[in-house]
């Protein structure tokens, strides 16, 4: 599949390809996929959360299982989120580290 640059995906969390997610960032593209539960990782850094506005972590991570961390070798974000809405949480990564918790979490 060919994107433009600058391209955001989202994506199910059956697709947890590391080495395809960076495939995306090498292309210049960004991502935001539904995390699975048993994702090994270590927190770098962690942003005030935002309980108010659903926001419970906004993590910077680092993966530590040995595929995924040679398929994506650079940092990720972890966005922990409960929608009030729907009666969901979800725990999302992305590769944009620039953008705000919640517009991590409405994409």
């Amino acid at each position: 599949m060919t994107l433009p640059k600058g391209s955001i995906v989202v994506l199910y969390r059956g697709y947890m390809d590391f080495a395809r997610l960076y495939m995306l960032v090498q292309r210049e593209c960004s991502f935001v996929v539904r995390a699975k539960d048993n994702l090994s990782f270590n927190c770098v850094h962690a942003n005030p959360p935002d309980t108010k506005v659903g926001v419970y972590s906004d993590q910077t991570i680092t993966l530590t299982g040995e595929r995924s961390k040679k398929g994506y070798p650079e940092p990720l974000r972890r966005v922990r989120f409960y929608d009030a809405v729907s009666c969901l949480e979800l725990v999302l990564l992305t590769n944009r580290l620039d953008l705000s918790a919640l517009t991590i979490a409405a994409q």
